[in-house]
C-alpha cells in the first residue's frame, strides 16, 4: 500500500512537472510570436561582397545611435539604447571575411554598426534573413553575421517569386501576420508583392563612414516597435522625411 502511495505521488509530481514545462514553453512561444518580424536583406543592405580582395581600412570612427532628427518615444528609445554602446573601432566589423562559392572566393565586408544592430534589435524583433542570392552563398554570410539564426528563418533565391525575370520576396512565406512584418532592403523591387511592408535603405558599397544602421534604422524601429499598427506608423515616420537614408515604397 505504501509503495502504491509513493508511486502515485511520484506520478503526480512528474505530471505536474511536465504540465509546468508545457505551460512555460507555450508562454515563451506566445511571447516570441507577439514580437514583430524584421526581415533583412543581405547584399548592399548589410554587407558588401566582391570577388576582388577588399582593401582593409584602419579608419576609426565613433558610432552614435542618436539621429539628429530623432524624436522617438523616450521609454522605448532608452530600452533599445541600453543594448548599444558608442564604440570606436569594431575589429570584428572591420575584418574582411571570405567565403567560397564553388571555385570562387568572395570577400565580404560588414556595414558599420551591423553587429551592434543585430544584438540590440533581436530583443524586440524576430529576425529573418531573406536574400535573392543562392543558399550556398547566402547561408555562409548569415553564419558570419549570426550563426544562431535557425534555418527556418533563412530564406534564399529559391523562395523568391520571379516577376518579369526579377526575383521578388514573398513575405507570406514568413508565416507571420503581414501586419507585423517589416522588410529592410536596398531594392524597392524586392517588395513588389508586399510594398507596404518595405523600409528601403540606401545601398551600401563599403563606405566606412556610413552609420545608417545605428543612427537611423535603430531609432526608426524603436519608434514603431510598440505601435499597434506597425506599418502605418512606419509609413508615417519614414514618409515624413525625418530620416535621410530610409524610404517607404513608391508602389
Amino acid at each position: 500500500m505504501q509503495e502504491q502511495c509513493c508511486y502515485n505521488m511520484n506520478t503526480s509530481i512528474l505530471c505536474n512537472t511536465i504540465a509546468n514545462s508545457l505551460v512555460k514553453s507555450c508562454f515563451i512561444n506566445q511571447l516570441q510570436r507577439s514580437l514583430p518580424a524584421l526581415v533583412l536583406d543581405l547584399d548592399d543592405t548589410l554587407v558588401y561582397a566582391s570577388p576582388i580582395r577588399i582593401k582593409k581600412s584602419g579608419t576609426k570612427k565613433s558610432l552614435n545611435t542618436q539621429s539628429k532628427s530623432s524624436e522617438s518615444t523616450e521609454s522605448s528609445q532608452n530600452v533599445m539604447n541600453n543594448n548599444i554602446t558608442s564604440i570606436e573601432e569594431n575589429n570584428e566589423e572591420n575584418e574582411i571575411k571570405s567565403i567560397r562559392v564553388g571555385r570562387r572566393r568572395i570577400y565580404i565586408q560588414f556595414r558599420p554598426g551591423l553587429f551592434e544592430f543585430i544584438h540590440a534589435i533581436s530583443n524586440y524583433f524576430e529576425i529573418y534573413f531573406f536574400t535573392s542570392s543562392t543558399f550556398e552563398y547566402g547561408n555562409q554570410i548569415i553564419d558570419l553575421i549570426d550563426p544562431t539564426i535557425p534555418s527556418s528563418r533563412r530564406l534564399f533565391r529559391d523562395s523568391c517569386k520571379f516577376i518579369c525575370g526579377y526575383p521578388v520576396k514573398d513575405l507570406s512565406l514568413i508565416n507571420y501576420p503581414l501586419s507585423k512584418v517589416v522588410l529592410v532592403d536596398d531594392t524597392e523591387g524586392s517588395a513588389l508583392l508586399n510594398p507596404n511592408n518595405l523600409i528601403r535603405i540606401d545601398p551600401w558599397n563599403g563606405n566606412l563612414d556610413d552609420n545608417v544602421l545605428l543612427s537611423e534604422l535603430v531609432p526608426a524601429l524603436t519608434q514603431i516597435m510598440l505601435e499597434n499598427d506597425l506599418l502605418t506608423a512606419a509609413h508615417q515616420l519614414i514618409g515624413s522625411g525625418k530620416y535621410e537614408h530610409l524610404f517607404t515604397s513608391s508602389f
